[in-house]
């Protein structure tokens, strides 16, 4: 931005007023004046400071990378500032990450954006697509999910109470009649004498009903045992072996580059990044080309597959000649 203002500053300088043109009196031609020199910006020093304040990408307008970007579009032979943007590429893309992280969509799509200006490969840049993309769903679901919350606590303030079901009276059993002796024909009452007579039969109290198969407790249900499901981890099942940068084999480098992916549920693998590499962007092409051609058993839980997070460190060393 510092060399924007400046080649503003020396076009407004440079431009002729045409009133004053007009305005002024014939005479002989005189030689015209020398134009001023540019204004020299030192943008290696401001791009430093940015780097140095931890504004690598942010804030929009003032931060190193756009620094870069200007100093490499206003002169395509700036070979610094494209070196430089080229280092920068897997740090911005750490940042980016974090940002969407933080939720942050539309400054991660910003940053994005600058990402690709600055020469990132598709490699680097589907990773970052795919998370964001992946967020803004998230949110997305999120909203909707809290509107139909809201919605069914709503209705469910507005319905009536229910209404509790009255108990069933209990029924009462009768006692079984007892039966009456038969009357006989043949033979008359006999009368005897009242200290004779035998008492009267005392009344007892009828025996209980046994109670029916309704008026037992229903038998408490055997809860069924709970299924132990087995987590087995997913599993390489194909490996292929990254390629030696060629320029790293020349400096005879030798390195290491940790991948971080996921595992899908069919076993693809997907969102792969660098999580550290050393040295840094010397490897990491290659080991994100070579992840790509993997092939894993994904995570089961109880037998059923589901996605999980891995991570893979690949070591780069040279052959003993």
């Amino acid at each position: 931005m510092l060399v924007a203002a400046g080649l503003l500053a020396l076009a407004a300088c440079s431009d002729p007023d045409p009133a004053k043109e007009s305005a002024a009196p014939a005479g002989p031609a005189t030689a015209p004046a020398a134009a001023p020199a540019p204004v020299k910006t030192d943008w290696v020093a401001d791009a430093r400071l940015a780097l140095k304040e931890g504004r690598l990408i942010a804030p929009a307008g003032n931060n190193a990378v756009e620094i870069y970007l200007s100093v490499a579009a206003d002169d395509p032979r700036r070979t610094a500032a494209q070196q430089a943007l080229l280092e920068l590429l897997s740090p911005a893309a750490g940042v980016i990450e974090n940002t969407i992280q933080k939720a942050q969509l539309d400054e991660a799509a910003r940053e994005l954006g600058l990402l690709e200006r600055m020469g990132a490969s598709e490699i680097t840049l589907s990773p970052l697509r795919a998370q964001l993309a992946a967020a803004r769903k998230k949110l997305a679901d999120e909203a909707a999910a809290k509107v139909a919350a809201e919605a069914a606590a709503a209705a469910a303030a507005a319905a009536p109470p229910p209404v509790a079901a009255r108990p069933t009276p209990p029924v009462a059993v009768a006692p079984a009649p007892v039966p009456a002796p038969p009357a006989s024909t043949s033979t008359p009452p006999r009368t005897e004498p009242a200290s004779t007579r035998p008492s009267p039969p005392t009344a007892t109290t009828p025996a209980p009903t046994p109670a029916t198969e309704t008026d037992r407790p229903p038998p408490t249900p055997i809860p069924a045992p709970a299924s132990s499901g087995e987590v087995r981890e997913a599993r390489q099942i194909a490996d292929a072996a990254p390629v030696y940068p060629p320029q790293a084999a020349r400096r005879k480098l030798e390195g290491s580059v940790e991948l971080e992916f996921t595992v899908g549920a069919n076993g693809a693998l997907s969102d792969i990044r660098v999580v550290r590499s050393n040295p840094p962007n010397i490897f990491d092409r290659e080991a994100i080309r070579a992840a790509q051609r993997w092939r894993f058993s994904p995570r089961t839980e109880g037998g059923v597959p589901v996605s999980s997070k891995v991570r893979k460190t690949l070591n780069f060393r040279l052959r003993a000649s």
